[in-house]
């Protein structure tokens, strides 16, 4: 396949010799030719990689390389900066997916050269400016001619994430030594040092979240020794393994377990412990209860993590969590033959901290007229069910205070904001839709399957919710749906407060292709007020 042929060269060329300067500064025609060229010969290669040999590939990475390094003029540059920078993310992206392909390297300097370079394409990406162009500024331009423009910059940034998830298993499978190591040094010394735990996911810019610890007030701040938890934001993350991160809820619970005594009624905790139990799934002795893991519970997770080493931590967390003298203040509203263990696990919370989420919005003194919080969730559940979001919703307590959560199921939507239709509505698992017709999946093969999901959230209390720094992943959201409540709880309906805030949260996730993972869209694209009104929601804004 020849990628930048003759007639394209002539037709470039003759082009830059009739644009005027304010659509590109051509100071150096021979530059100005090289880096149109480079621009449109790599966007082709990464458009058609899989359909060229790669000997073919490394030759048009040499090429480009060289041609892109012979632009030397600074004033040149600076006035074209837009196309410079982004040729050179295509040709970083380019190496990144060779280096992927040929797979030369897989030691942990190889693995490091694979994300480096994707970093790199990542922040010429950024440099260039493109997203925030004005769409009309290079109308009828030289930029027009050969195709650049702000949605390049976004079909390009897909791309990033779709390599950076085939890249995920090979940086957990590097590490997960790291983690094992770690925990039998937990086991011999009793020293629990996260620090180790954040050492080796910032290797490649892994995120390791604390999310039971993060949710425990009394947790002092100077728990860590270290700031390895604060890894490079510039640069791009990539996700834990579910497997790796049952190995991170075992150093919270150990944690816990050694250094609180006072914690009377943390629910919270006892839920997540629970679920940790579930994920291990003790009855397949080789299958963990988890979405997308690469691993399969290999020996080390039976023999160390069993049901015995499980049972013996949940009798060290009762002892700490259930304290007796808790045992006679809890409310008087148990059912008759309850116990504390089982009003526990009964309860489901929202986060006190709510995932980040693709948009957000506050409405101060919301509805004043209504007291109630039955009557609050009247007025609100009227507008969804109006709307076709009758039995998709899910209700949750509030641990830091009085109010309620409340969240719609995760649903099919197109790039607008508008619910697909009727029958692929609610048939949404969060990897795709849950089945393809004989045409859609032939489709598939030829062309990029992309599907939108959403899930919105809903938080009544007296002050706005805080949210977390880090965005939202799409099986936490489903964990958090599969336990809420069909209704808001009897106890809840008649708790006034004649002072309350709506935050609405809105979670958009973007799937790039058939089975892949879905994504947190948090390009702002469309806002809270846009994602109500094409869902038929506008009511809600109606104060």
């Amino acid at each position: 396949m020849k990628i930048f042929n003759s007639i394209l060269l002539i037709l470039l060329f003759s082009t830059i010799k009739q644009l005027n300067a304010n659509a590109l500064v051509a100071i150096s025609a021979n530059d100005s030719l090289t880096l149109g060229e480079a621009f449109v010969n790599l966007s082709l290669t990464g458009k058609y990689f899989d359909t060229l040999k790669i000997d073919r590939i490394t030759k048009i990475i040499r090429f480009e390389e060289k041609e892109l390094a012979a632009i030397t003029d600074t004033v040149f540059i600076k006035n074209n900066q837009d196309l410079y920078y982004f040729a050179h993310s295509l040709l970083y992206y380019v190496k990144a997916k060779e280096m992927f392909l040929t797979k030369r390297d897989t030691t942990r300097k190889g693995l490091l050269e694979w994300k480096n370079t994707l970093d790199i394409a990542n922040e010429y990406s950024e440099k260039s400016g493109l997203g925030t162009i004005e769409k009309d500024k290079y109308k009828n331009s030289y930029y027009e001619f050969i195709g650049l423009d702000d949605e390049q910059y976004y079909l390009l940034q897909r791309k990033f994430y779709v390599l950076k998830v085939k890249f995920e298993p090979y940086f957990n499978r590097d590490i997960y030594s790291d983690f094992q190591r770690s925990f039998l040094e937990l086991e011999k010394s009793g020293q629990i040092q996260f620090d180790s735990l954040f050492k080796a996911a910032n290797i490649y810019n892994m995120n390791v979240y604390l999310n039971i610890l993060d949710n425990v007030e009394e947790i002092p701040k100077d728990v860590f020794k270290n700031n390895f938890y604060n890894y490079q934001a510039n640069k791009l993350s990539y996700s834990l393994d579910p497997a790796l991160y049952l190995l991170t809820r075992y150093f919270e619970f150990k944690y816990i377990a050694k250094n609180y005594k006072q914690l009377c009624e943390k629910d919270y905790i006892i839920q997540n412990f629970n679920y940790f139990k579930e994920d291990l799934n003790f009855p397949d002795p080789k299958k963990f209860n988890l979405d997308n893991s690469i691993f399969e519970k290999d020996n080390f997770f039976q023999k160390n993590l069993d049901s015995l080493t499980c049972e013996k931590l949940f009798e060290q967390l009762k002892e700490i969590i259930i304290p007796q003298d808790c045992l006679k203040t809890r409310g008087e509203d148990r059912p008759v033959g309850a116990s504390m263990e089982d009003d526990l696990l009964t309860k489901y919370y929202f986060p006190e901290k709510a995932p980040f989420p693709s948009a957000l919005k506050y409405i101060n003194n919301f509805k004043p007229n209504l007291q109630s919080m039955k009557q609050v969730d009247n007025n609100i559940k009227a507008i969804f069910n109006n709307a076709g979001y009758e039995n998709q919703l899910h209700y949750y307590y509030l641990e830091s205070g009085p109010g309620y959560a409340m969240t719609t199921s995760l649903e099919g939507i197109d790039k607008d904001g508008k619910p697909v239709n009727n029958e692929k509505r609610w048939k949404v698992d969060g990897a795709g839709y849950e089945k393809l017709s004989l045409y859609e999946t032939y489709k598939s093969i030829f062309f990029d399957l992309e599907a939108n999901f959403r899930i919105f959230a809903f938080v009544i209390s007296p002050d706005q919710a805080a949210t977390r720094e880090r965005k939202a992943v799409i099986g936490e959201m489903r964990r958090m749906l599969s336990k809420g409540y069909s209704s808001l709880p009897k106890n809840l309906e008649n708790i006034i407060l004649p002072k309350k805030v709506l935050s609405i949260f809105v979670y958009n996730f973007y799937q790039s292709d058939l089975n892949q993972v879905p994504m947190l869209d948090t390009s702002n694209k469309l806002s809270v007020e846009t994602h109500l009104k094409n869902s038929g929601l506008a009511g809600l804004l109606n104060n």
